[in-house]
């Protein structure tokens, strides 16, 4: 986004008579002008570029909200897509700062190790044969056969989740990297802390977009999304045990998703 005229005539004069001004002013309208300048190049640019694209997916992925919202929860559909863009801006930008004052990830995150095997190498769960006691079958060869098909249908949920979250990220990653390039200077376990905000910032927004969806599929008045999180899940919880089958649309999809080797 670019700035108004106004602001750059008074760029300019900063530039001009700077040197005749206090040491103090200079400092904090320096740091001022580094925020703005990220603001608007970085920050409202990502939003910009990336929001139609965003509106796009979430009709995609959420087919109830593929239609005429609610102007409210029309509303949250759209903060949600700018809050995401913002805070995924100033979340790298932060990283970043860390960065370059020589922040010692491993002293500072302690679960690094386990955030490196989460963050970067996710795997589905699996059926293992520890928990053959919750299950009833006569002999070993109908457990095999129990384990291999609950473990395909794990893997196929999880490639299904991988593919949603990588079409996220395809929308947000391009415009980020050619908007804030500095990214490209992050080194080591920086890498560990970059996908974790990436991962972070997909799992708030599918969870606000799984909340409008809940708010349609089961016919909840639009204000619900506003209401207090103990009575918004108590009737929620009740028009589901009302009709649990409304969300047949997500399973559905789940199950055409094929495997590499169907």
């Amino acid at each position: 986004m670019e700035e108004d005229d106004n602001f750059k005539e008074t760029r300019l004069n900063y530039e001009i008579y700077k040197k005749h001004l206090p040491d103090d002013f200079t400092s904090f309208f320096e740091k001022y002008l580094e925020f703005r300048d990220f603001h608007l190049g970085v920050s409202e640019a990502l939003e910009d570029a990336c929001l139609p694209q965003l509106e796009k997916l979430c009709r995609q992925h959420y087919p109830p909200l593929d239609g005429d919202l609610h102007p409210l929860l029309a509303e949250w559909v759209t903060t949600t897509h700018t809050a995401t863009c913002f805070g995924i801006a100033y979340q790298m930008k932060g990283l970043v700062n860390r960065m370059n004052e020589g922040m010692d990830v491993a002293a500072t995150y302690p679960k690094l190790e386990e955030w490196r095997e989460f963050y970067l190498h996710p795997k589905p769960n699996t059926l293992e044969d520890s928990e053959r006691s919750l299950f009833r079958f006569p002999d070993d060869d109908e457990w095999e056969k129990e384990k291999e098909r609950e473990n395909r249908e794990m893997l196929r949920f999880h490639l299904w989740e991988e593919q949603r979250k990588k079409e996220f990220y395809d929308i947000i990653q391009p415009p980020l990297w050619k908007l804030y390039p500095v990214l490209e200077t992050l080194e080591g376990d920086f890498w560990v802390l970059y996908a974790v905000e990436m991962r972070d910032a997909y799992e708030e927004w599918l969870s606000m977009m799984e909340h409008i969806e809940g708010i349609i599929e089961y016919e909840m008045p639009p204000e619900s999304i506003n209401w207090e999180n103990k009575k918004f899940r108590e009737e929620h919880y009740a028009r589901y045990q009302l009709n649990p089958k409304r969300e047949s649309k997500r399973l559905e999809m789940i199950d055409a998703f094929k495997l590499p080797d169907e």
